[in-house]
């Protein structure tokens, strides 16, 4: 077992500037439920761009597997330790978590201005019959994964659905998308991977001109 410490040194170190830098620091910051793809989709940007991920699930793993256990206190603290160091040395980072709760904006916001940072927020959104499917089709192992089974993801999903969707009594009573107060620079529908696997790369091209 490893202190708490150890594994944020770990994970400090690990956060090194990959890819072209910007002018300013860009930060991709990703709103989307569980099961919409966000990991997914960070790979992928990542692929295209060469930029840092930061996977919040992967730290409390970590924390979790081999250390005290996470909260979302000691989470963040090693989300932000490695944010700033990369942003330190003028890298760009891709944060794979999901930004939906106001509060959560407003601390990555209050961050990343001392800085002088750019936020650009990813709207992911997906059909909720193909994200049910992926989550109970998907093998998760209880020792690398953050969900140790379906049941956990799909629990999770539920936790998470007030954030991303309203309920509606239209038509025997359905649920539809939130709208939030957030100016996104782009947003992706990822039923389809041909589709979202194209807006990827034209949001790629983008962003490689910033």
């Amino acid at each position: 077992m490893r202190t708490f410490k150890q594994i944020k040194q770990l994970f400090a170190k690990a956060a090194k500037v990959s890819g072209r830098k910007t002018n300013n620091p860009v930060i991709i910051a990703m709103v989307g439920i569980t099961g919409a793809g966000n990991s997914t989709l960070a790979r992928a940007l990542k692929r295209e761009l060469g930029w840092a991920v930061i996977e919040k699930n992967k730290i409390r793993v970590v924390l979790r597997e081999k250390g005290p256990g996470f909260t979302p206190q000691n989470t963040d603290e090693i989300h932000y330790a490695m944010l700033g160091k990369i942003l330190k040395a003028g890298g760009n980072a891709i944060l794979d978590s999901d930004f939906a709760e106001k509060t959560k904006r407003r601390k990555l916001e209050k961050f990343v201005r001392r800085h002088k940072a750019q936020i650009l927020y990813l709207h992911l959104t997906c059909d909720m019959d193909v994200i049910f499917e992926r989550m109970l089709r998907a093998r998760y192992n209880p020792t690398t994964d953050i969900f140790a089974s379906s049941a956990i993801a799909v629990r999770e999903f539920a936790r998470r659905l007030p954030w991303h969707y309203r309920w509606q009594e239209s038509n025997g009573g359905e649920y539809h998308p939130r709208k939030f107060v957030i100016k996104f620079f782009a947003e992706v529908d990822t039923k389809r991977p041909a589709q979202w696997k194209k807006k990827i790369r034209a949001v790629s091209r983008h962003l490689k001109r910033f």
